[in-house]
């Protein structure tokens, strides 16, 4: 396995020939197309990747040990498949939707501004996570460790209480309608 540290990789396209196979460790993807690129058990620590592209991309068995995302778009990504040993990330201004998180590890992890529409963490743990400004509609939260999660300024969620744990998580006034609307309610 090769080894690459404190590289920065621009406008590299990986679309038709795959990331080298290794170990990257504080290096920078900047503005790079991993589309429906084949990622598997690639070890990523301590990197950034900035307005990249990884929607469809293979992660089965990637490592992602500290790593940082801002400005990119990775619709359809199915976390769940990469390795959960060492798993830390962080999502600014990020567009996940439709991204599977189920049963992942995810604790502390922040997403900042982030569209998580119709994204998945079934059986996820996301205690003491930060999910600010994000967009939740039809993102699926079922048997989620929700507890101490803050999700200040986040919209379109709709959590059920009674099906996750969301013991001193954190909501906007404006936004508590999300976790009554299995009741019905008519809330004015």
């Amino acid at each position: 396995m090769e080894y690459f540290e404190d590289i920065t990789f621009k406008k590299k396209d990986y679309t038709k020939k795959a990331l080298t196979n290794g170990l990257y460790e504080e290096c920078t993807f900047e503005h790079c197309d991993f589309s429906k690129s084949d990622l598997n058990d690639c070890n990523f620590t301590d990197c950034k990747f900035s307005h990249c592209n990884l929607s469809l991309a293979n992660v089965t068995n990637t490592k992602f040990n500290g790593c940082t995302f801002k400005d990119c778009k990775m619709i359809g990504l199915q976390f769940q498949l990469c390795s959960h040993f060492g798993l830390t990330l962080s999502f600014y201004s990020c567009n996940l939707s439709d991204s599977q998180f189920s049963n992942l590890p995810l604790e502390g992890t922040t997403f900042s501004k982030c569209n998580l529409q119709f994204a998945d963490f079934t059986a996820a743990n996301l205690e003491n996570a930060i999910v600010k400004e994000c967009d939740l509609q039809d993102t699926v939260f079922f048997n989620t460790n929700l507890v101490k999660v803050n999700f200040a300024g986040s919209f379109g969620f709709i959590i059920d209480p009674d099906a996750n744990s969301i013991l001193k998580a954190t909501f906007s006034s404006e936004t508590l309608s999300g976790l009554l609307t299995k009741y019905k309610l008519t809330i004015v």
